[in-house]
């Protein structure tokens, strides 16, 4: 891989007037490494490895797979130094067009102590498509070659076999940790099937459970993740979420939160169902599961796309779960007002050290950039983000996937790793350690980091024009924006106020008050509260 970039500086804006134990602080990398190709895409999967090598320092597996014919999958040691460059290249098995996207672990299913993991495989050089799931065991025993090796249910109807999937604990009671994996777009009645594998030593291909969609449900599996024990009968119990599923009267897109108990058998059928609140919430396109409250039973985290006035799109709801829930969230958190994109991947790690998992949500839409949000967990908590890591390249999909990757620099510490996957088509990976001086900040984390030059973009088309004209927008905020229209006097003709979701508005070369405007030149100008671009115009009459 490419060199490291170590202790990057980020971008940023802090308060000069609050204490500095209050601040929200600016996370930085310890190495960052880039795909070796424009085609890699470094970081479309991450998945922890514990200690395979038994040196004392936790390791990871990353995919790069953003190319349609370019896949291998990395594995990075520990070290107390900054390392990037692979240990271990596991290259796709032969025939698959795409291999590793993604990747995902799956906690112990052999029973040997060690987490192992999924890569989805593809091919489709010949119709009908085929897809897999490759399952390799971790430990001093990883190679190059999959373990286990799952196939779709059916070549006509799977569209997405492997592309989801978590371990979910002991299920059915033998003892063994067992594992989903979801293909959230098969066809039938509705979209998606989810497979559930006993654990074993070793386990095999054969799904023991196939749970597919309903008339009730009718999009599953978008997400599965452990709940633990939550009613205390022995079985671990799972939680399953999908953004796309319709509300109980046919709403669009409400999505769906739902929780299936583990027994011997399993649940088929969900216990606890929890819809979005409006259509289009598309609740549960983003989810993990963690101990938030410090009672001892996991908690959910889920997306949800409800608006929060004035400017927030999305949020994350958090459910505090029980065997009797309300089905409204306990807690939400909410991102930097005016920019889309909190939720969308969530996931956990202490990162700060004091024994309490921390949720850290992945925005890569942030200001058409990418941003890393952490919220602490702990005495005092808050729905208030306390850190964040921004890196200011556009269109680079910073936090598209992260992971914790338990402490790999050996300071007892759990630490993180994020992507960026689109960054020039090789993808970037970057390695954040956890440290126990990380705070909760206990104050409004605003202002936000400094947005990427390149993130306001102002098209015109015809241009020249003679009697109207398409301006095209790429704003990074939801507030405030604005267009407007001078002479070369620097006198306002027109404008036009953008509301949500607006992206582009036809000028006719008329003034506000409906006058026709000479030929001429004449500057559009697009403003928000941090930022603004201006384009040329030319009219001819």
């Amino acid at each position: 891989m490419k060199p490291a970039i170590c202790i990057i500086t980020l971008l940023a804006t802090m308060w000069l007037t609050a204490p500095a134990a209050a601040q929200v602080q600016p996370l930085q990398a310890w190495w960052i490494d880039t795909g070796d190709t424009d085609s890699t895409g470094l970081g479309m999967g991450i998945a922890p490895l514990g200690d395979i090598n038994q040196d004392g320092y936790d390791d990871f597996v990353a995919a790069g797979t953003l190319g349609y014919w370019v896949a291998n999958l990395y594995v990075y040691l520990g070290s107390s130094q900054s390392d990037t460059v692979p240990d271990m290249v596991i290259p796709k098995p032969d025939s698959l067009q795409w291999f590793g996207l993604p990747t995902f672990g799956v906690g112990d299913v052999n029973g040997d102590g060690y987490p192992d993991f999924i890569a989805q495989g593809t091919r489709q050089d010949i119709p009908p498509v085929q897809e897999y799931a490759y399952l390799y065991f971790g430990g001093p025993l990883l190679d190059t070659i999959p373990d286990i090796i799952m196939k779709n249910e059916s070549e006509q109807q799977s569209h997405s076999f492997g592309s989801r999937g978590a371990g979910l604990g002991d299920i059915n009671g033998d003892g063994y940790n067992d594992m989903g994996i979801t293909d959230p777009w098969f066809g039938g009645t509705g979209y998606g099937a989810i497979y559930l594998y006993y654990g074993g030593n070793p386990p095999d291909s054969i799904p023991d459970i196939v749970i597919h969609a309903d008339s009730i449900l009718d999009h599953i599996g978008f997400h599965i993740f452990p709940l633990g024990d939550m009613n205390q009968d022995g079985y671990a119990d799972w939680v399953m979420s999908d953004g796309q599923c319709q509300g109980p009267n046919g709403e669009f897109s409400t999505g769906v939160v739902a929780i299936y108990y583990g027994g011997n058998p399993p649940d088929t059928i969900p216990h606890t169902v929890i819809y979005g609140s409006v259509p289009g919430a598309d609740l549960g396109l983003g989810l993990t599961t963690f101990d938030w409250d410090g009672d001892g039973q996991e908690d959910i985290f889920a997306w949800c796309g409800n608006f929060y006035p004035p400017d927030n799109h999305g949020a994350v709801w958090e459910f505090n779960v029980s065997p009797v829930m309300s089905g409204q969230p306990n807690h939400i958190f909410l991102g930097i007002p005016g920019y889309p994109g909190i939720g969308e991947h969530v996931f956990h790690v202490d990162l700060s050290g004091d024994g309490r998992q921390d949720l850290i949500s992945g925005a890569p839409g942030y200001a058409m950039a990418g941003l890393v949000y952490v919220f602490l967990n702990g005495t005092g908590q808050d729905t208030l983000y306390d850190a964040y890591y921004y890196q200011g390249n556009f269109n680079q999909q910073l936090g598209n996937i992260g992971s914790g990757v338990g402490d790999i620099n050996g300071d007892g510490i759990e630490d993180m790793a994020v992507s960026e996957p689109a960054y020039s088509g090789n993808g970037r990976l970057h390695v954040i350690l956890g440290d126990d001086g990380l705070h909760q900040s206990g104050i409004s984390p605003f202002p936000e980091p400094l947005l990427p030059q390149t993130a306001v973009l102002l098209k015109a088309y015809p241009n020249p024009f003679n009697s109207e004209v398409v301006l095209e927008i790429f704003v990074p905020s939801l507030k405030n924006n604005l267009i407007q229209i001078y002479n070369l006097k620097g006198q306002e003709v027109s404008h036009f106020r953008l509301v949500y979701g607006q992206y582009r508005v036809v000028w006719d070369g008329k003034s506000n008050s409906g006058q026709l405007c000479a030929s001429g030149i004449y500057l559009a100008k697009l403003s928000g509260i941090k930022y603004q671009a201006i384009q040329k115009l030319i009219l001819i009459r």
